[in-house]
């Protein structure tokens, strides 16, 4: 059997109202061979599962500890060279999969110096309303380790030798591993890249984990400032926003949000997250913005 040259690795628990738009996004890629899709489920009893037997995905279900040990039963799981993260409320945009795995193969074919690929997202609502488009801006070390979630991670794709280096995702860690992973990636001397475009969309909904346990939020977020050697204060905090502003304004960030704004408000788009989903004509605004080459 072929490789995949990508594996994407969804964790969910309870996820199942999200998670069919997850598994939309990825067939197509998982059909041609380029892709597979593992979703490892925590014991879900709200038809994730019954979905899961149904789709295309490589799967497992059973009570697990969190979202950072069910990322790591998935990469143990997982074949591709390069490995993508997307959570179950969270899908690929039209085109963009296919435009990761012909990045990734141009990198490895021409000996790139890129261990990590990430890139802007669109937020959405459940009920399928464009909210807007999230841009990021070109890598700086100094930004990343004080604001881990200036790199979003359901657009990244990274080496799976260099997450498997590090020890993949830390199953202590309940809502800041990406931003752990990030740091660890860092020390061991990952090289990041920055597409300039939107790869993903993610849901806006009130329960997420970053929402409910804010409290959490704040105390991993130190842990990881002090076992990472980041020093807290107020000044540093503030030079490294007016940093990430400025590296957001050279990158044309900034016009870029506008921009789409004024794209899907205008007539010509509904205001509908489908249209991110289906493939998008050649002469639609919406592909300036969509990693779609």
């Amino acid at each position: 059997m072929t490789e995949p040259v990508l594996s994407v690795l969804t964790p969910t628990f309870r996820g199942g109202r999200f998670l069919p738009l997850a598994l939309q996004s990825t067939q197509a890629a998982v059909a041609a061979g380029d892709v597979e899709h593992i979703v490892v489920d925590g014991g879900s009893e709200d038809g994730t599962v019954e979905l899961l037997e149904r789709s295309h995905a490589v799967w497992h279900s059973a009570p697990d500890r969190g979202q950072s040990d069910a990322l790591n039963t998935a990469l143990s799981m997982s074949r591709g060279r390069w490995v993508g993260w997307i959570n179950c409320d969270e899908y690929y945009l039209s085109g963009a999969l296919d435009s990761l795995v012909r990045t990734v193969r141009r990198i490895d074919a021409r000996s790139e110096p890129v261990d990590l690929v990430y890139g802007d997202y669109i937020e959405v609502t459940p009920d399928d309303q464009i909210l807007r488009l999230v841009a990021q801006h070109s890598p700086d070390v100094g930004v990343l380790r004080r604001f881990g979630l200036a790199l979003p991670s359901s657009t990244v794709v990274m080496r799976r030798s260099l997450v498997e280096q590090v020890g993949g995702w830390n199953v202590e860690n309940r809502t800041m591993m990406d931003w752990e992973l990030w740091l660890s990636l860092l020390e061991a001397g990952a090289r990041f890249r920055y597409s300039g475009r939107a790869h993903t969309a993610f849901t806006r909904h009130d329960d997420q984990a970053s929402a409910r346990l804010a409290a959490i939020v704040e105390a991993e977020h130190q842990r990881l400032g002090a076992q990472f050697g980041i020093r807290a204060g107020r000044m540093r905090d503030a030079a490294t926003r007016a940093r990430r502003v400025t590296r957001k304004a050279a990158n044309g960030s900034y016009r870029r949000e506008v921009a789409f704004r004024s794209v899907v408000a205008g007539p010509a788009i509904a205001r509908d997250a489908a249209v991110l989903r289906e493939p998008i004509p050649a002469g639609s605004p919406l592909r300036a913005f969509i990693l779609a080459d």
